[in-house]
C-alpha cells in the first residue's frame, strides 16, 4: 500500500537535507546488550551481527624473499567498531590468533602479539568509534575475540591473502632457443586478478600481447644473451583494494653453433 503523506514528508526532509540524519537515526538498534548504530558503509557484521568493518589484505610489500612461495610478507589490517549513544565504557582485547600488534617489525623479524586486555582505542571521546590495527602473515587467516565488559564477541578474517609466488607469477617459456625463433612468454596468474601488468623484453621484440599474462616475443637473427620481465600487482581474490606488487624476470639464451642449435631444437639426448 502506497502511503504518500509518508513520501511527501520524506520528501520535505530530503529537500532540508536532513535525510541522512532520519536514515541514521531509522538505524539505531540493540544488540547483545549494547546500543549501536548501524551507519552508512557500517552493515551488519555477519560473525558477530553488530556494525564492525574490517579492512583486511592491505599488502605491504615487505617480504623479505619475494616469490619463494612461502612468503613472510605482511599486510595491516584493521577492525571498526561503532557505538551508538549512549557511549562509554572501554573495548578490549580478550584473544587475537594471527592479528599481529602495527609495531611488529618489518620481516624477517617475527611480528608482535597483541597482550591480554589490550584496550582498543576510541578515536576521539564520545565518538563511539573504536579502531584496531593490526598485522596478518601472508597465508594466515586471523581471529580476534574481544569484550565490552559484558559481552565477549568473536570476529574473524573473511578474506584469505598471500603475496605472489612462482607459482602465480612464474614466468614460463623457452630459456634457451635458436636464433630468429618466435617463443611464448606467459604467467599462470589469471587476468582478471592483475593489475598494471607490464612485460620488458631485452634482447628481442614483443609481437603482441604486452598487458596480458602472456606475450610474444621474436628473437633477433643473431646469438646473445636477452632476458625477459614481467610486473604488476597481483590480487588474491578480485575485490582487494591493496594488492602486493611483483616483479619476476628470466634469463634467456639465443644460440646459433651446430651443437647449440641440436640442442635448442631437443635433438641432442644428455
Amino acid at each position: 500500500m502506497k502511503r504518500p503523506l509518508f513520501t511527501q514528508s520524506l520528501n520535505r526532509i530530503k529537500d532540508s537535507g536532513l535525510y541522512s540524519i532520519l536514515i541514521f537515526g531509522m538505524l539505531l538498534f540493540v544488540g547483545s546488550g549494547n546500543l549501536f548504530a548501524q551507519g552508512p558503509g557500517n552493515p551488519l557484521d555477519a560473525r558477530t551481527n553488530l556494525p564492525i568493518a574490517s579492512s583486511e589484505c592491505n599488502c605491504l610489500d615487505n617480504a623479505s624473499t619475494p616469490l619463494n612461495g612461502a612468503s613472510n610478507g605482511q599486510y595491516s589490517e584493521q577492525i571498526i567498531i561503532n557505538q551508538a549513544p549512549p557511549v562509554g565504557g572501554m573495548w578490549t582485547i580478550i584473544s587475537a590468533t594471527g592479528f599481529y600488534s602495527p609495531s611488529s617489525p618489518a620481516p624477517p623479524a617475527a611480528p608482535v602479539s597483541y597482550m591480554l586486555g589490550t584496550s582498543i582505542p576510541e578515536t576521539g571521546m564520545g565518538t563511539g568509534v573504536f579502531i584496531l590495527d593490526g598485522i596478518r602473515v601472508s597465508g594466515q587467516a586471523w581471529t580476534v575475540v574481544f569484550t565490552d565488559g559484558t559481552t565477549h564477541y568473536t570476529i574473524s578474517s573473511l578474506n584469505a591473502c598471500a603475496y605472489p609466488s612462482l607459482a602465480s607469477v612464474g614466468i614460463s617459456g623457452p630459456r634457451s632457443l635458436c636464433t630468429a625463433d618466435d617463443a611464448t612468454y606467459s604467467i599462470s596468474a589469471p587476468l582478471g586478478n592483475t593489475d598494471d601488468l607490464f612485460w620488458t623484453v631485452v634482447g628481442g621484440n614483443i609481437i603482441n600481447g604486452q598487458g596480458t599474462t602472456s606475450i610474444s616475443v621474436a628473437w633477433p637473427g643473431t646469438p646473445g644473451a636477452g632476458s625477459v620481465t614481467v610486473s604488476g600487482f597481483l590480487r588474491s581474490y578480485p575485490t582487494q583494494v591493496d594488492p602486493c606488487e611483483f616483479i619476476n624476470t628470466i634469463q634467456v639464451s639465443v644460440v646459433n653453433s651446430v651443437a647449440e642449435v641440436m640442442a635448442c631444437n631437443n635433438l641432442v639426448n644428455i
